[in-house]
């Protein structure tokens, strides 16, 4: 064996270990990406039910935000100011959750589904009707 024949193979044991590392690193960084998504996913639910628990646990603010949906112009002008805080909350929420999920495709159109149908529960990779 020569010297040239004892480079050429370890060229070649360096181009392998370099194509293996590179696919361990793609796999690393998809499941760094869905891991993420998930965690957002999450925080964006978790935002939405702390809005729906504040209002639900108070009924000045429920009556307020059922009034609002349906006669807004019957609230007083402190009970309009309260209803478009909740309003901006929730759509601070929607575009934080939508946002989130631009990039990838199949996250968003389950987060948008889910956001504008209620009977939706979203689950770890499926959609399931209530």
């Amino acid at each position: 064996m020569t010297m040239q024949y004892l480079g050429s193979i370890s060229d070649f044991i360096a181009a392998i270990a370099t194509i293996a590392t590179l696919a361990y690193l793609a796999v690393q960084i998809k499941h760094s990406r869905l891991s993420s998504n998930s965690t957002n996913l999450q925080n964006a639910i978790q935002d939405f039910n702390s809005i729906n628990v504040a209002v639900g646990s108070d009924a000045n603010l429920t009556r307020i935000v059922n009034v609002g949906v349906s006669d807004f112009d019957s609230l007083t002008e402190a009970e309009r100011g309260q209803y478009s805080y909740i309003q901006r909350s929730f759509l601070n929420g929607y575009v934080a959750g939508t946002h989130t999920f631009r990039f990838n495709q199949r996250g968003q159109s389950r987060l948008i589904v889910a956001y504008r149908d209620p009977t939706i529960q979203i689950t770890n990779k499926r959609l399931r009707r209530l």
